[in-house]
C-alpha cells in the first residue's frame, strides 16, 4: 500500500525487498543538490521550500530506445524522501517524513526535456520544507509498483543542507536554469528572478511636542493625533 498526502506529507510503502528481477540497470543521481532552507513553523504563509529545491535524476545504465521510451513513460516508478542525520546519512531517519517535513515528499516520474533539450527522467521536490533546525541530508529513495505490491529499488543521498532559523536565515537564492527550465514545462517550482535578502529597517525618529525624540521600527498609532513629525536621523523643534 502507498499512501501520500500533500498536507501531512508522509508516505508509507510496504512490501518485501524485490527478488521476482534485478534493478541494477537504474542509476540515480541528485542534478540539483539542495543547500539550505528556513525552518518551517506552523503558518503555512510563512513556509519556505528547500532552497534550491531538490531533482533526483534516474537512466538506465545500459539505454536503448525502446526501454528508454518504457521506462520515461512509466506511472510505476515513483520517490519518496526522508531527512537523515548529516554525520550518519545512511543510519535511521531523524523522524516521520510527516514530522520532520512539511510540503509534498513523494514525486512521480516526470518526463523532461533537460537543457541539452535531451529527454530524461527527474523527480523533482518543488514544494518541500523543514521542520526543524540543523544541518542534514535528504535520503530519496525509489519504488516500483509490479503486479500489485512496492518494491524498493534503491536510495540516494544529497550533499549537507543547513536548516536556519527564520531569524538567521540569510534569504531565498536566485532560481536555477534547470528550474526555470522544468518550470516552463509545466512542473509546480516557485521561480525567484533573484536573490532576496531579509531587509533590515532602520529605525525611524519621532519628536513629540514637548520635544521628546524616540526611535521606533515603525510609528506609534497616536503619532498622527499628537500632530507629529516623522523624520530620519534629525528632530525639528
Amino acid at each position: 500500500m502507498v499512501k501520500s498526502s500533500s498536507a501531512g506529507s508522509y508516505c508509507f510503502v510496504s512490501g518485501q525487498p524485490n527478488t521476482a528481477r534485478s534493478f541494477t540497470s537504474y542509476a540515480l543521481s541528485i542534478r540539483q543538490q539542495p543547500q539550505q532552507a528556513k525552518v518551517c513553523g506552523a503558518r503555512e504563509r510563512d513556509r519556505r521550500p528547500i532552497d534550491p529545491p531538490p531533482i533526483v535524476q534516474i537512466k538506465l545504465k545500459e539505454p536503448s530506445a525502446d526501454r528508454n521510451k518504457d521506462y520515461l513513460q512509466s506511472p510505476y516508478l515513483f520517490m519518496c524522501c526522508n531527512l537523515v542525520h548529516a554525520e550518519d546519512p545512511e543510519g535511521e531517519i531523524v523522524a516521520p517524513a510527516h514530522r520532520a517535513l512539511a510540503g509534498t515528499v513523494v514525486s512521480s516520474l516526470n518526463r523532461l526535456k533537460d537543457v541539452d533539450n535531451s529527454d530524461g527522467g527527474f523527480f523533482v521536490f518543488g514544494d518541500m520544507s523543514v521542520r526543524m533546525e540543523g544541518h542534514f541530508r535528504l535520503r530519496f529513495t525509489l519504488f516500483e509498483l509490479l503486479e500489485g505490491r512496492v518494491f524498493h529499488v534503491m536510495s540516494t543521498i544529497s550533499n549537507t543542507l543547513t536548516v536556519h532559523s527564520s531569524k538567521n536565515f540569510p534569504g531565498m537564492s536566485e532560481s536555477t536554469f534547470l528550474s526555470r527550465s522544468f518550470a516552463d514545462q509545466g512542473v509546480r517550482i516557485r521561480i525567484r528572478k533573484g536573490h532576496h535578502v531579509k531587509p533590515k529597517m532602520a529605525p525611524l525618529m519621532y519628536t513629540s511636542k514637548n520635544g521628546q525624540t524616540t526611535a521606533f521600527q515603525s510609528p506609534p498609532l497616536s503619532c498622527q493625533e499628537e500632530g507629529t513629525s516623522r523624520h530620519l536621523g534629525h528632530s525639528h523643534n
